[in-house]
């Protein structure tokens, strides 16, 4: 697990415990933990990727953001797919 900042602007970014994993397809992030409006931010017109959890339990796609994120002193905008049923705030996949 590592702490990145995330947000919709690089100006605005809010610190965030995330897991990385890099076996995992794609970036998801909970529906709850996200800086700003859903709505604000959803990409409209993406087709979701059909994800599972370790147990194998289909996660609920409810969108897709693309996010400014912090590691150190490297900013990247990175594209989430968003989920109600993580059991972490963020995967970095």
């Amino acid at each position: 697990k590592l702490t990145i900042s995330v947000g919709s602007r690089a100006n605005a970014l809010t610190p965030l415990k995330t897991a990385l994993d890099t076996g995992a397809g794609p970036s998801l992030i909970r529906d709850d933990v996200l800086p700003v409006d859903l709505e604000a931010l959803r990409l409209r017109g993406v087709p979701h990727p059909r994800t599972v959890n370790a147990s194998g339990r289909t996660l609920p796609a409810k969108g897709t953001v693309i996010l400014m994120v912090r590691i150190g002193t490297l900013h990247v905008r990175v594209r989430f797919y968003v989920t109600s049923g993580l059991a972490v705030p963020c995967i970095l996949g």
